[in-house]
């Protein structure tokens, strides 16, 4: 099956973080037997071209979309991350009849609600090695959807809380060098440097569940990379929560 994958993160305020947490999970279905290809909005000067581009040239079946932030951290100078994000499902959604996936580190957090927000046509929470391969292979074979633990659908809650987590040991890891691995072209790796003088944010605040906590060790779609090695820690303001209860982005 033909997948797309694309790491939406185009936000270069604190760090220009490389998307290995996606090509993780596009080794995991480029091992399964997958057609994948990556291509990484971040390093494209025009995005919307470059994804257009991909999805007319390769005609994925399915398009996975990583989302790595809700907010940008910062309570001073608050600004709603999704809203982008939610133009690219939409551009998606114009130019190609595939069915979108959405998931990451972001997401992992309010994953019924930014599914919502969203307007996908459903998600991965947590870790997405295992699920979005047992999703491509349901999605491919005819097979049924709801023993895949992680997966939700819009309007539903996730099934069985969050993604089964793989053992470290038999996680793909991409190997040194872009497109390595199996049928995997990764596109645009150019990196921005980060502005000279740029001090690294300060230390978000901690307000998650023990299970959101549990599950945010690490999101195998999440553009960090080895994130799950470390507990991201993040507080949203109000206006991103009336935001995502909503269905619209917080006005500017």
């Amino acid at each position: 099956m033909r997948v797309l994958l694309v790491s939406a993160n185009t936000e270069t305020t604190s760090m220009v973080p490389l998307p290995l947490g996606l090509n993780c999970v596009a080794l995991a279905a480029g091992n399964a037997g997958h057609q994948v290809e990556l291509i990484d909005l971040m390093s494209n000067a025009d995005p919307r071209a470059a994804l257009s581009e991909a999805i007319g040239r390769f005609d994925p079946r399915v398009i996975g979309i990583s989302v790595r932030n809700v907010d940008n951290q910062n309570m001073r100078e608050p600004r709603f991350l999704l809203a982008p994000t939610k133009s690219i499902v939409s551009f998606c959604r114009r130019h190609s009849n595939a069915p979108i996936v959405v998931g990451g580190s972001g997401f992992s957090i309010f994953a019924v609600a930014a599914l919502r927000y969203l307007d996908a046509d459903m998600g991965v929470r947590g870790e997405g090695e295992i699920p979005f391969r047992l999703l491509l292979d349901a999605l491919e074979q005819g097979g049924d959807l709801s023993g895949i633990a992680g997966l939700c659908f819009p309007g539903k809650p996730v099934q069985q809380g969050y993604a089964e987590r793989a053992a470290l040991a038999g996680v793909p890891i991409p190997p040194a060098g872009a497109g390595a691995g199996a049928a995997i072209a990764v596109r645009a790796a150019v990196r921005l440097p980060p502005a000279e003088g740029m001090r690294p944010p300060a230390p978000a605040r901690f307000a998650m569940s023990s299970s959101e906590a549990r599950m945010s060790m690490g999101s195998g779609w999440s553009a960090m990379g080895v994130s799950v090695l470390r507990l991201r820690r993040w507080r949203p303001c109000l206006s991103d929560r009336a935001a995502l209860g909503q269905g619209k982005s917080r006005p500017g």
